[in-house]
């Protein structure tokens, strides 16, 4: 399956102020012509500036803000009582304030005060103590920040240095990296705009192939132009895991060349031989796109035994995968064997959903051995 958990620890801590200069030795792929200005690349926007100066608000909690902390970092979380979870990031924050002397902690809370006021007074945990809240009603703080940084998903992060100057800037989300090594006061920030930059030029690589097979299906494009670019990427890039994986996708799946696509998956998983998620990327998909002309399930097989090998047969995710490797093949008692496994793994949510019904298909006689579950959305999915 292609879901696989994930436990994200966020940690957070001080660290120095950057700027944008992109740093001389940058990896080949953000010095290549898929490559994203630093000026224009939004992760980047402002860092190194002034930060505004703080807005008037409605303090809820801890004294007003009227100026940033000299020689402190200053972190601010921008949170919205509509938005799940915001009482773990906020009890979060207030723990990391409490043993962080040099660290001063404010949420922004964007939305009606009463609201507000029932996360703060329901924080989960043992004892929490909520972070000095400031609630911003008139949108001066969201106008000043976020607007300008280009920030539209919550909860996001802003960390201000002992300066006053903008040190980084994200959704949270997608901010565990960032703010661990502030934490463990390793934060280089000369590495952080070489890997925002990195990212950057995979993610245009990744959209402009995407657009190559928009096209191709289309016809205004030959397949062996799609590959090309794909394959110059991974020659500047040949740790990009998921680029390499694409062009498995495109050739088993788009372009219909199945000899040649398991000749890459079989390099693949030469050079990723400890990597889970792409062993059982190679695997989830062989067993489980549409209109593939040659399902190679040996190939499929070894990268989802060595995927769960890697994982010690604990992630329901990738023991679906397995499970659903064996019923392909046939093999009906092992899969549901695995799949009872699988099971007992997975999540109460609608991320474990998918898991649970195929049990129920592998074991309720509507489905025989060797055919395709049909494709399932738990009515649990959000949106």
């Amino acid at each position: 399956m292609r879901w696989m958990t994930a436990i994200v620890v966020l940690l957070l801590c001080s660290g120095g102020a950057f700027g944008q200069e992109a740093p001389p030795d940058l990896p080949p792929i953000a010095r290549s012509r898929f490559a994203v200005p630093a000026s224009s690349f939004r992760e980047l926007r402002m860092i190194g500036e002034p930060a505004p100066a703080p807005r008037a608000g409605e303090t809820l909690h801890g004294e007003a803000i009227d100026a940033w902390a000299p020689g402190n970092t200053t972190l601010l979380l921008f949170w919205s009582p509509f938005v799940e979870g915001a009482g773990e990031h906020l009890a979060r924050l207030a723990e990391v304030g409490r043993e962080q002397d040099h660290i001063e902690i404010a949420s922004i809370a964007l939305g009606p005060r009463d609201r507000v006021e029932a996360v703060l007074g329901d924080l989960p945990g043992r004892n929490p103590t909520a972070p000095r809240t400031v609630v911003d009603p008139t949108g001066a703080w969201r106008d000043a920040f976020l607007k300008p940084l280009g920030l539209t998903e919550l909860p996001a992060i802003v960390a201000i240095d002992g300066d006053g100057r903008i040190q980084f800037h994200g959704p949270l989300r997608t901010s565990s990296m960032a703010l661990g090594s502030l934490v463990s006061q390793t934060f280089d920030p000369a590495e952080y705009t070489r890997n925002a930059l990195e990212y950057g030029a995979r993610m245009n690589i990744s959209r402009l192939v995407n657009e190559g097979r928009a096209r191709a299906r289309r016809g205004e494009l030959p397949w062996d132009a799609v590959l090309g670019m794909l394959r110059e990427g991974i020659a500047l890039d040949p740790q990009n895991t998921p680029l390499r994986v694409l062009e498995f996708d495109v050739l088993l799946a788009d372009a219909d060349r199945p000899d040649e696509a398991y000749e890459v998956a079989r390099r693949i998983m030469a050079d990723f031989p400890t990597s889970p998620l792409t062993l059982n990327d190679l695997a989830w998909h062989i067993v489980s796109f549409p209109n593939v002309s040659r399902r190679d399930l040996d190939v499929a097989l070894e990268a989802a035994r060595r995927a769960n090998a890697v994982q010690g047969r604990l992630d329901s995710g990738v023991l679906d995968t397995l499970a659903r490797v064996h019923w392909l093949r046939g093999d009906a008692a092992e899969a549901i064997r695995l799949q009872r496994i699988a099971v007992g793994h997975a999540p109460d949510t609608w991320q474990g959903d998918d898991t649970r019904e195929n049990l129920r298909v592998y074991t309720d006689g509507s489905l025989a051995p060797g055919d395709m579950p049909r494709p399932y959305r738990s009515p649990r999915t959000p949106g």
